[in-house]
């Protein structure tokens, strides 16, 4: 049985996206590094379609380890960004002190 292919990744969890791809892959039957960065280059695109690009150019792509990690790399800041944002949205002060009033 065939597995459905993620959706192209552009931007967000790509620790997410990738744990999916490689379960698809796995189940697809797709083996080997060589393989594994092709079907790769295909579903991506937007700033990770950039970094792979990036890291082909370099032929740091060549060996899926390394561009995982590049991809992690590339979007790990954002993802600590976003959920330092999402704190910061979610957190409450004490509604019957004054916030500006220490």
């Amino acid at each position: 049985m065939k597995v459905p292919w993620p959706n192209a990744f552009a931007d967000g969890d790509v620790e997410k996206w990738i744990r999916d791809f490689e379960l698809i892959t796995s189940c697809n039957g797709i083996k080997g590094s060589a393989h594994l960065v092709t079907v790769l280059g295909a579903l991506l695109s937007g700033r990770a379609r950039a970094a792979y690009d990036l890291n082909w150019e370099s032929n740091q792509a060549l060996d899926y380890e390394n561009l995982r990690a590049a991809l992690v790399a590339e979007f790990s800041e954002e993802g600590d960004r976003e959920k330092a944002m999402n704190w910061f949205y979610a957190a409450e002060y004490n509604r019957s002190e004054d916030p500006l009033v220490h």
